[in-house]
């Protein structure tokens, strides 16, 4: 392999930086022309399909096919794998439809379908709430209704999430391999989590935010031990697999030879049992450098000791 070409919105240049560097350990040089035999895109380049044509390059970081629709359309993932029990109890609403009645006891977290960075999203008690809320944002057609996570795991007093960094790589006429990261990034509340405070987002609201990047299981919840966060990661892993070992379709996008995506799945966790909340491939790269070598090295290589173990 002799070329690459990065591109990256400015605010994640530090993923850039860190990746032409593990690009040139390996032999490659700037190309500003195409093919080339490594093509990183990021930001809204990276998700216009067929707006560029690569002319064969050779590795590109973006795949299409009914897999990736299916995983990262929360309704469509929460309807094909409604029996697993690492996904959330959950009802799917249509704007405009009938609604489930609610006794005003039983605590439930609303989602809209395209709602992203925690835009949309509410925690309700009663029928009159859901169809309040939904009627503010008739732009979002189908939503998500879930069990309240009453007990939620915290770190530092804080209730969070794990972004997980799953790499999806298909190269021409060979099986689909998927890997997980080894260090899975906190994302947590803005203010300490108080039991009874339902209705303040800022503490369920889990995004992140500039400041320290922790990740687990380097970092332990509040209480846990490490051969507790030990058992628990091979459970994260576990699921992942089951989720992602029956999604045979995915493809080189932009008619490149091979392919490859990172994809970010949330987990958030009830006292200690990991649920899968979603799954995203529009990857926030910030605070990510940490993987911006590895997955080159992952890619180019084979490389995956000691961030990434392959699960299929």
């Amino acid at each position: 392999m002799e070329s690459y070409y990065v591109h990256v919105n400015d605010d994640v240049q530090d993923f850039a930086k860190n990746m032409i560097a593990a690009l040139k350990r390996h032999g490659l040089k700037e190309k500003k022309t195409l093919p080339v035999d490594f093509l990183f895109l990021s930001g809204v380049a990276a998700y216009s399909r067929n707006q560029v044509d690569t002319k064969q390059s050779t590795w590109f970081s973006k795949l299409w096919g009914r897999s990736v629709m299916d995983l990262t359309n929360k309704i469509t993932l929460h309807k094909k794998y409604a029996d697993r029990d690492y996904l959330i109890e959950s009802d799917i609403l249509e704007q405009g439809g009938e609604l489930p009645k609610l006794s005003g006891h039983i605590l439930k977290i609303l989602k809209p379908l395209g709602g992203f960075e925690g835009r949309g999203i509410t925690v309700v008690t009663k029928t009159s709430q859901i169809e309040e809320w939904m009627s503010r944002y008739p732009q979002y057609k189908e939503w998500l209704l879930q069990n309240y996570i009453r007990n939620p795991a915290l770190r530092d007093g804080y209730k969070f999430h794990l972004r997980i960094i799953v790499v999806v790589k298909k190269e021409h006429r060979k099986p689909v391999e998927v890997y997980v990261a080894t260090h899975k990034f906190y994302t947590k509340g803005r203010e300490k989590y108080k039991k009874d405070d339902w209705l303040n987002p800022l503490i369920h609201d889990t995004h992140e935010e500039e400041g320290e990047t922790e990740t687990f299981p380097q970092k332990l919840p509040d209480g846990w031990t490490e051969k507790e966060a030990a058992k628990i990661d091979n459970i994260i892993n576990d699921s992942l697999l089951d989720l992602f070992e029956d999604e045979k379709d995915f493809r080189p996008d932009w008619n490149a030879k091979n392919g490859f995506e990172m994809f970010g799945v949330d987990v958030m966790f009830d006292k200690k049992k990991p649920y899968v909340l979603e799954v995203n491939n529009k990857v926030a790269l910030d605070w990510r450098e940490l993987y911006a070598a590895p997955l080159v090295d992952l890619i180019l290589d084979g490389k995956i000791d000691p961030y990434f173990v392959r699960i299929i």
